[in-house]
């Protein structure tokens, strides 16, 4: 995410993440930043990574989730569940042959 609102008091303002640095972030912004899109108060963070050219960048907290219809809600995907294997099977696979095709 490219851009946040900075709350403080009943004053709001766009941020842009490539405007700050990681120090400003620190001293002014942190705890203050929510989603830029209206209706949406999921609460953000900000990294910088030096090693990439467009590496600054406002990611979502965690515990913190955007609301339906915000484009920056990410459906995560349901965790497989492992089939529990019977160990007293009935029939005994070791002496099972496969045929090379």
């Amino acid at each position: 995410m490219r851009k946040a609102v900075y709350v403080e008091g009943n004053e709001k303002k766009i941020i842009l993440a490539n405007c700050i640095t990681k120090s400003e972030y620190e001293k002014i912004y942190k705890k203050n930043l929510v989603c830029p899109i209206d209706g949406c108060k999921a609460k953000l963070g900000f990294r910088e990574v030096k090693k990439q050219r467009d590496g600054k960048y406002f990611y979502t907290l965690p515990n913190n989730k955007h609301v339906d219809g915000c484009p920056y809600k990410i459906q995560k995907k349901k965790r497989r569940v492992r089939r529990k294997i019977d160990n007293n099977l009935s029939e005994d696979f070791s002496q099972i042959s496969f045929k090379i095709l």
